[in-house]
């Protein structure tokens, strides 16, 4: 299965190293660039404090009720679990298209910024506890985990790229083993760090 890691550059998303097995090419690759607004990175922002996680929401200017009551139960759920999953639809794949096409403009571009809050307006996000029953139904762009430093920041993402749908079982697999290799990558950054080594908060969860 394909695979990327991305990290935070410049108030953006940003696809540092992408694989894909054989010689199939992954669905995200590296170089690829997204604006740091709502809801996109969430494993980013779902350690965070509550100041990060508002300016975030915020950054992707006006949406809907329903999915401004829905995106702190995501965060918390994205917490809980130790990953978070990206659903594949029509509008993901259009809004996509369109900031790659966008990827030259400055990090504040406000055009950027609303067509991730078109995303937010059109899709449903995430998945949430009651909803994992029916989640075969639905195609699975990303399942993404966070990479932690020393001092427990999340410094960077590695996401498994299925573009496909899964079933339950598969997920929770995918998210083991995401998260498993993200608290490797932790210990890895937290080796050449001057803190002493944190502890990845999702390790146990996503063995549950």
């Amino acid at each position: 299965m394909a695979a990327c890691i991305s990290e935070l550059s410049d108030g953006r998303l940003a696809v540092i190293e992408s694989a894909a097995p054989g010689a199939s090419r992954p669905p995200v690759q590296a170089g690829v660039r997204l604006p740091f607004v709502a809801p996109f990175g969430r494993e980013f922002v779902a350690w965070a404090p509550t100041t990060v996680r508002e300016e975030w929401l915020a950054a992707a200017g006006p949406v809907n009720d329903v999915y401004r009551a829905r995106m702190p139960k995501v965060l918390k759920e994205v917490q809980r679990r130790g990953y978070g999953i990206e659903r594949l639809s029509d509008p993901l794949l259009k809004v996509f298209a369109a900031l790659l096409a966008l990827e030259d403009t400055t990090a504040e571009d406000p055009v950027a910024a609303r067509l991730a809050g078109a995303v937010a307006d059109l899709t449903i996000i995430d998945f949430l506890p009651g909803e994992l029953n029916k989640i075969a139904q639905h195609p699975l762009a990303t399942i993404s985990a966070p990479i932690f430093d020393a001092d427990g920041d999340v410094v960077m993402s590695v996401s498994a790229q299925p573009y496909k749908q899964l079933t339950v079982e598969e997920v929770r697999n995918i998210g083991a083993s995401v998260v498993g290799f993200a608290e490797y990558a932790s210990s890895l950054v937290a080796r050449h760090a001057p803190a002493i080594q944190a502890h990845h908060p999702a390790h146990n969860e996503a063995r549950t």
